[in-house]
């Protein structure tokens, strides 16, 4: 039976999303949340639910006082945990974390559902309209195809190359894992004399070496946290599945014989993690360079400025063509940096922001359209380079600047 919810629907197609829960009181919330997240949703690849649930004075009055706790009794009462270092990887799946944006003022909730991503390939029918063979759902993705049909010396460089950070390797490790569980499920069908479906047998025939991938990529990360290689995001959601890792040790060893095998075994990994905890805290966190991210927050931040000025109808014809350059600039900077950097986590990037608007309007549009393309310091939150803030309201779509691949 299909949901009555529209946006329990909507989630059901397994793409990830914004949803507006607005109005919605607790028996609308208890369905939503059975209808979408009782069972597992089939998907090509993680998904993520982003749930707005609150905000300031302009919108607040249109959420419940409760609607933040009755979500999460609803998904908690799904089999859900809250994390607050959940992230957009399979292994968070079943989690969620609650996120207050301070840009647009709004609370949201991050739900990251049971998924199904082996039961997303589509059904009986293996032949599109030209009689080709679908490509598989774990290979839609172009670089996800291009490393897991590498040789290993080719991935490595590849990796090397476009996928320098924490959280793009740590992204790139869990689509490898779960392509290998496909793998592995192809080999079983073949050991029971099952025939492979087209999409299958391209799948199984593509995969190269992901054993020795996934641990050459593990002990990359691993050594980027041992240096404390992290930007300030990443190494709050490190932090967290540290704590995390600690208490579930903790608890552990309440449950064992005092100075048993079993509790000694425990008390040193928690002793060594707390360790590991504490030589990360001590590191400061880094800043990381991105090609193009500066010219964008610029373009971006006169955006805003010209938009407003359409909006209220006040806007040149020059000034309309000017827009749409920018735009255009800006759409073909985010191509070059989807080039770039495979992989990003959107959820541990920080937000770029423009420098300060000058106080000659010449000069600042002039800052926007020199186009050098530098790079621009991913920092802490709400700092741009050289610790200048961009001012505080402004036009609709100013300050936000690029902070990855797809952050708007």
């Amino acid at each position: 039976m299909s949901a009555t919810d529209k946006i329990a629907r909507e989630i059901l197609t397994g793409e990830t999303g914004d949803f507006d829960l607005a109005n919605y009181d607790t028996a609308q919330v208890d369905t939503l949340c059975r209808e979408a997240f009782a069972a597992p949703i089939a998907c090509s690849e993680m998904m993520r639910c982003t749930f707005v649930i609150g905000g300031g004075k302009k919108v607040r009055q249109k959420y419940g006082a409760s609607l933040g706790k009755d979500l999460a009794a609803a998904l908690q009462s799904h089999g859900f945990n809250e994390d607050k270092g959940a992230a957009l990887a399979i292994e968070c799946a079943g989690t969620y974390k609650r996120q207050h944006n301070t840009d647009t003022d709004l609370i949201s909730v991050h739900v990251y559902p049971f998924v199904n991503i082996a039961g997303a390939d589509g059904g009986d029918d293996e032949e599109g309209e030209g009689g080709a063979a679908a490509a598989p759902a774990a290979l839609a993705d172009d670089k996800v195809a291009v490393v897991v049909g590498q040789a290993t010396e080719d991935f490595e460089q590849t990796v090397r190359l476009k996928v320098k950070s924490f959280g793009q390797k740590r992204k790139l490790r869990e689509a490898l894992k779960g392509i290998e569980k496909q793998v592995t499920t192809l080999e079983t069908k073949l050991v029971n004399m099952e025939a492979l479906t087209p999409s299958e047998d391209a799948l199984y025939n593509s995969a190269v070496d992901l054993a020795s991938k996934i641990e050459w990529l593990s002990k990359q990360i691993q050594t980027m946290i041992t240096d404390g290689k992290l930007t300030v995001r990443e190494r709050q959601v490190v932090v967290a599945q540290f704590q995390s890792k600690i208490e579930q040790i903790a608890t552990q060893k309440a449950s064992a014989d005092e100075g048993g095998k079993k509790w000694t075994k425990l008390d040193a990994a928690g002793k060594k993690m707390k360790e590991q905890l504490d030589a990360l805290a001590a590191e400061p966190a880094i800043k990381r360079q991105v090609e193009h991210a500066r010219e964008i927050a610029e373009l971006k931040q006169l955006l805003g400025q010209l938009d407003a000025k359409m909006d209220a109808g006040t806007a040149t014809l020059d000034q309309m063509t000017e827009a749409g350059r920018f735009r255009s600039r800006v759409d073909d900077l985010k191509e070059a940096q989807e080039d770039l950097y495979w992989f990003e986590d959107t959820d541990l990037i920080e937000i770029v922001k423009a420098p300060a608007a000058k106080k000659k309007a010449a000069k600042s549009k002039t800052a926007a359209t020199t186009g050098n393309g530098g790079g621009v310091v991913w920092s802490t939150v709400g700092k741009s380079k050289g610790g200048s803030k961009p001012k505080s309201g402004g036009a609709k779509g100013g300050g936000n600047g690029f902070a990855g691949l797809f952050v708007e």
